[in-house]
């Protein structure tokens, strides 16, 4: 990319990286995510007064470099790739309402009017005067693709805060669209960590925080599995939340947030007085799952929790110390010795104590740890 574009897209650079990343491979997606802002803010300058950029100058009058830069990588991703194939002809038409009037190639419109992917690519990136100007001639505002995406799901998974405000005031808007694997707009905003955007939904009077898509995760799913207990905090506080509610493997929000060590979202959720020792199909409990991956925090975390069992097994009679000396955690393993009513003695399913596994699975720290205690 020349180097003057470069400098200009790094600056500005925003979070629709994230998106980029499931995208492009590691080297590609660095370069994609700069020209993509580039793009994004050189089409903003045509909109509004170039002054509110303060101190980003603005890219120069021929962005020949910068197209063929972006272009290389984005053949595939329709969406935008309608959107930077048009930007030579905006630099030469100049005018505010380039993007509304323009007629769209075939690349990405689904079926649908012109104006309603125009608005659908303005959303998913941002540009609010762009969706104000189509809003205005009476676009739709809540048109579904083929996947079920509205122009309000696209903003919200990218945090476009104000775009989305707008697209709620505007008239009719369904709060909880789902696409066709059961996302609302509320759980693609916390599955991508945007705070902002989900407190936005949550005031709405109609939004039904405990939807659940296919897998039956509802938007408390998406962010205690992250560890965004930004996001946690406002869910927990929605008077409907049910913040034990079980997916269809019998999996709950603090479950998730435990086998992934998230123990600042662990705690949140214990005191909300989630319960603590919820068990899935297969019996495995919160603590369990936290032995097994050796997270050591909140493993400590949840049995600071009143009521937690400390001894509770799976069906296949593991227990979260037997899990932790098969693994070799240590760390887990010292935790969970500190406790006076450990059981050292109980054995899994094959007739197998903690001390013999951990012998067996050649663990020679967690050895010497339980020799010590027993």
């Amino acid at each position: 990319m020349h180097g003057g574009y470069k400098l200009y897209a790094i600056r500005l650079l925003s979070p629709i990286h994230n998106q980029c990343l499931r995208h492009f491979s590691p080297s590609a997606t660095r370069h994609v995510a700069c020209s993509i802002f580039s793009l994004k803010f050189y089409l903003e300058s045509r909109l509004i007064a170039p002054s509110v950029f303060l101190d980003a100058p603005l890219p120069p009058r021929n962005p020949q470099l910068l197209y063929d830069s972006v272009i290389r990588h984005m053949r595939h991703f329709h969406p935008l790739h309608q959107l930077m194939n048009s930007i030579q002809d905006m630099s030469q038409e100049g005018t505010g309402e380039w993007f509304v009037q323009r007629n769209v190639s075939d690349g990405y419109n689904q079926g649908f009017p012109n104006n309603v992917a125009r608005l659908r690519t303005a959303a998913s990136i941002g540009l609010i005067n762009v969706v104000q100007l189509l809003l205005q001639q009476g676009v739709d505002a809540d048109a579904q693709d083929k996947d079920g995406l509205t122009p309000l799901a696209l903003a919200a998974a990218n945090g476009h805060e104000a775009v989305a405000r707008l697209l709620l005031e505007h008239g009719v808007i369904n709060v909880n669209s789902k696409t066709s694997n059961g996302w609302t707009p509320l759980s693609s905003a916390a599955d991508n960590g945007q705070e902002a955007v989900v407190r936005l939904l949550l005031k709405h009077k109609r939004v039904e925080v405990n939807s659940k898509n296919e897998n039956g995760w509802t938007a408390l799913f998406f962010a205690a599995a992250n560890g965004y207990d930004a996001v946690v905090r406002p869910l927990l506080e929605h008077n409907d939340v049910r913040a034990n509610s079980k997916d269809r493997d019998g999996w709950t929000p603090l479950s998730l947030a435990a086998a992934n060590g998230h123990w600042k979202v662990v705690r949140l959720l214990l005191r909300h007085n989630v319960d603590a020792n919820t068990k899935d199909k297969d019996g495995w409990t919160p603590l369990l799952l936290a032995a097994e991956n050796g997270h050591a925090t909140v493993v400590k975390v949840l049995l600071e929790h009143k009521g937690v069992e400390t001894n509770t097994r799976t069906l296949s009679g593991w227990t979260p110390l037997s899990l932790a000396t098969a693994r070799g955690h240590e760390a887990v393993v010292r935790v969970l010795l500190a406790r006076d009513d450990i059981n050292l003695d109980l054995k899994d399913n094959s007739g197998q104590t903690p001390l013999l596994t951990a012998v067996q699975n050649r663990r020679e720290g967690v050895v010497n740890w339980l020799a010590r205690t027993t």
